[in-house]
């Protein structure tokens, strides 16, 4: 098996041979699934990610559910993500030159997430997440009970994912 970081940069070659309609085509046909679950349904609180060129392209979702949803974005603060609500007035350059809610914008905790939409380098089929390698989402996500939706390009859907013990797992994994 290859390593996390072999895996990473596979991942990263298949992830730019898409073209920029192929990644919308894919955000479109993912999202509009997970709005068919009973969990988003559910949902009042929803943590999303405000994409970077790489991921499934989040921004018009972002708005369009924020109408009727508290869309929760999350900001990198050292070693920890911290919950913020979005208002796309307040949007501000942050940590790994990912847009996210100012300081000012409400904060939650992940005990108020009713749906964590959570993106990736890779996933199994088994709910396995190989993240960026700085294991944020892992230290947000530890002992929630929070349901947790994984989303990625068809690409990014491997035969088996390496996983630690600390590496939490997602009980869906969306993809086109």
């Amino acid at each position: 098996m290859e390593s996390k970081t072999e895996l990473r940069r596979h991942i990263r070659q298949l992830k730019a041979s898409l073209t920029q309609a192929e990644k919308q085509r894919q955000a479109d046909s993912v999202f509009h699934d997970i709005e068919c679950t009973k969990q988003f349904k559910a949902a009042k609180v929803v943590l999303l990610y405000h994409s970077l060129p790489d991921e499934l392209p989040t921004h018009l979702v972002i708005d369009q559910w924020s109408k009727a949803k508290t869309i929760l974005l999350p900001r990198v603060d050292g070693e920890n993500l911290r919950l913020f609500e979005y208002n796309a007035s307040a949007m501000v350059q942050g940590s790994f030159n990912i847009a996210e809610p100012s300081a000012s914008c409400k904060e939650y905790t992940i005990a108020d997430v009713d749906l964590a939409i959570v993106p990736a380098m890779a996933f199994d089929n088994k709910g396995h997440r190989l993240g960026r390698g700085k294991g944020f989402y892992d230290r947000l996500l530890a002992n929630s009970p929070t349901t947790k939706i994984g989303v990625a390009f068809s690409t990014q859907i491997l035969k088996t994912v390496p996983a630690d013990a600390f590496d939490v797992g997602m009980d869906i994994v969306i993809t086109d």
